[in-house]
């Protein structure tokens, strides 16, 4: 079985499993690498948008996402994350945010998104570091992970706005929905 065979196996396992196996990606740099230009804008209904007041965001879930909260910890001291998602037998998508400690933050952004990046357990940062590529948010320094095979595209951000860490994800085999779900979430 060859690679490109290999990585569309399990991106397809990672979309019917979930964020959970996410970890799983060490497959990607031995996939090609391309570039990508930042997507337009997608010019939805008011409606279609889903917002959060306390996670202050909105972005054009598919679908109304379910909410779960989980309790973790950074260089020993407690966050929750609140994760929103919506998995279906095409594509996962999700937001997930948590606002972190003082402390943590003073170390400066960079450091914050390596960390932050380096943290996927069962991840290779060196595979992470071949796809990443420098972004922003209003302003707000962030990281893109961005990996398409002819059978799946794979979004991934992380922003860093003031206190709070957001990671977006979206993965599925129509790659114009994966544009409209990133290029959609906004700062409220």
């Amino acid at each position: 079985m060859n690679t490109n065979q290999r990585s569309s196996r399990l991106i397809r396992r990672l979309m019917m499993e979930g964020i959970v196996v996410v970890v799983g990606l060490g497959m990607l740099p031995t996939t090609p690498v391309m570039a990508y230009e930042p997507v337009a804008p997608w010019q939805v209904a008011q409606s279609s948008l889903y917002s959060s007041a306390a996670g202050r965001f909105e972005i054009a879930f598919p679908t109304p996402p379910e909410l779960t909260v989980e309790d973790d910890d950074i260089e020993g001291e407690p966050i929750e994350i609140h994760l929103f998602e919506r998995v279906d037998n095409t594509g996962q998508y999700m937001v997930a945010y948590s606002d972190l400690p003082a402390a943590f933050l003073d170390q400066g952004a960079d450091t914050v998104l390596d960390y932050l990046r380096d943290s996927f357990e069962d991840l290779n940062p060196d595979d992470l570091k071949a796809l990443e590529v420098d972004v922003n948010l209003a302003g707000h320094p962030g990281r893109r992970y961005r990996w398409s095979h002819e059978q799946v595209t794979l979004d991934m951000r992380l922003y860093l706005v003031e206190e709070r860490a957001y990671l977006l994800l979206a993965i599925d085999d129509d790659e114009t929905d994966v544009n409209r779900f990133i290029s959609s979430f906004a700062l409220l």
